[in-house]
């Protein structure tokens, strides 16, 4: 009787400690559309849908079912956890295109080169470069051209990781936060592409 009561307690407290992570932590977007609202439940309006699976976000409150994010553009918000993936994502940033080499290095081979507001898979980052997958392709970008590469690898570089692009539009009354289209490889050499 007395083990049966301890097996029932450690399954009904599962999914609480599951939910408990120490915040912020990093999530991605998992659903094709997010609605992120002015509080946490669905009785509250809804301030953005975004409409981009992958999207990082910087989970900085736990409340029940759902999470307060903060977006790329520094929008804060709640969103019900369920559509957020613990699969560590990142937005490229900054100006220009991104260099995603095969080395983490300057001087390593040139693979492609991203557009600012691709959304990559985020690996391993250190040493101020991250190891990146767009959509099987991997490679190494410095870690100042992505949202969010976490404190852990940017050491030293006293940076803001504000994205330069990020689109807003009203449409139906509810605002859409809009990024670019996926990954844009231009400038690829030829021996990359075999």
């Amino acid at each position: 009787m007395r083990f049966t009561i301890i097996i029932a307690a450690l399954f009904l407290a599962t999914p609480a400690i599951a939910q408990d992570r120490e915040v912020p932590y990093w999530a991605t977007i998992k659903a094709e559309t997010l609605n992120m609202r002015a509080g946490p439940g669905r009785d509250f309006p809804i301030r953005w849908v975004y409409r981009r699976a992958g999207l990082p976000l910087k989970v900085i409150r736990v409340h029940e079912g759902w999470r307060l994010v903060r977006d790329p553009a520094g929008d804060e918000g709640w969103v019900t956890a369920n559509l957020l993936s613990r699969d560590r994502g990142a937005l490229v940033v900054g100006d220009g295109l991104a260099a995603i080499r095969a080395e983490p290095s300057d001087g390593a081979k040139l693979k492609w080169n991203a557009e600012v507001g691709v959304v990559v898979g985020l690996r391993d980052c250190e040493a101020n470069w991250c190891e990146v997958d767009a959509s099987g392709r991997r490679g190494c970008i410095r870690a100042a051209r992505v949202w969010d590469a976490g404190k852990h690898c940017l050491s030293g570089t006293g940076r803001s990781q504000q994205p330069t692009r990020i689109l807003r539009q009203l449409v139906a009354g509810v605002l859409v936060a809009v990024m670019p289209a996926s990954l844009v490889a231009v400038n690829v050499p030829p021996a990359s592409l075999g």
